[in-house]
């Protein structure tokens, strides 16, 4: 098969149902022996197929026999994106050191050949980790790394950075600087693209901020969308109301934000939250193309 064949075939499954394109890709990889860009792709496609159902580790093993091997194949820039969603497998079952491993080596690929656009993804996805830990002065320093090479970057990341800094910065109580990073990411189209995001790091501003009215909106408006959410973005938007509600001492408040929705949570199926293409809180793996994901 050329890559121009499985690239159109690739456009035809593009809407039909999971499990034809899983077999198509699977049948790919046990046909296709020679390490070619179609194999490379089938290995990164097919990943993703699970990746975007919320079955990680199913990714994972898909995608780390070409990790290993992948210095035996033609260099393609999907390489990069192969390493950053085997990072961003790894934040999302938790082993955080490990998917800076994965991220940094996809960074160091694209340093070598020279891919600029895509330093801003691998330094925010860096940042994304750190939070996950709490280090925020090392989140904050791989944020501003990213923010450096916004302007060789795809546009849609502006609203992905400018969300992530808002938040990194509410956390070191650098408040001035988290409104005008959240006025950056509303700029850029980010109730749009990340209205969940937006959300949540604007009721941790408002409580921040000791903005009384304002803080009351947002809660309101995070548990009236409580319903409509999926999994990992439901447990994000209650973890931040139980975290601003226990800190204010409101027992009550911070304690009954799970309750009424805990079988909304159990039925409906996990999504990666906030990247783009799939989707870390804003941790970002792009949705790949014939030329550049």
């Amino acid at each position: 098969m050329t890559y121009e064949e499985f690239d159109k075939r690739c456009a035809e499954l593009e809407n039909a149902p999971l499990q034809e394109r899983k077999t198509f890709f699977a049948d790919v990889l046990a046909g296709e022996t020679e390490k070619t860009d179609v194999r490379m792709m089938a290995f990164f496609r097919y990943a993703l197929l699970f990746y975007r159902a919320g079955d990680f580790l199913a990714a994972r093993e898909i995608l780390e026999p070409f990790i290993i091997d992948y210095k035996s194949y033609r260099y393609r820039p999907e390489i990069i994106a192969c390493f950053n969603l085997v990072g961003v497998v790894a934040y999302y079952v938790q082993e955080y050191a490990l998917s800076r491993f994965y991220i940094r080596e996809g960074l160091k690929i694209a340093q070598e050949h020279s891919e600029v656009s895509r330093y801003t993804y691998e330094y925010n996805n860096l940042a994304v980790t750190y939070l996950a830990q709490q280090d925020c002065e090392k989140a904050l320093e791989a944020i501003r790394e990213a923010e450096k090479n916004l302007p060789v970057s795809d546009e849609v990341m502006h609203a992905y950075i400018y969300r992530n800094l808002a938040e990194i910065c509410c956390h070191l109580d650098r408040l001035d600087e988290a409104k005008d990073a959240l006025a950056k990411c509303l700029a850029n189209r980010g109730r749009e693209i990340l209205p969940e995001e937006v959300r949540i790091v604007s009721t941790l501003l408002t409580y921040k901020s000791g903005d009384t009215a304002g803080y009351k909106r947002c809660c309101a408006e995070l548990r009236e969308h409580l319903p409509q959410l999926h999994a990992q973005e439901f447990l994000a938007s209650c973890k931040v109301l139980f975290d601003c509600g226990m800190d204010a001492g409101d027992m009550r408040r911070s304690s009954g934000c799970w309750t009424p929705w805990t079988p909304t949570c159990a039925a409906t199926p996990r999504r990666p939250r906030s990247v783009c293409g799939p989707r870390p809180a804003a941790m970002n793996t792009p949705k790949p193309t014939a030329t550049q994901p």
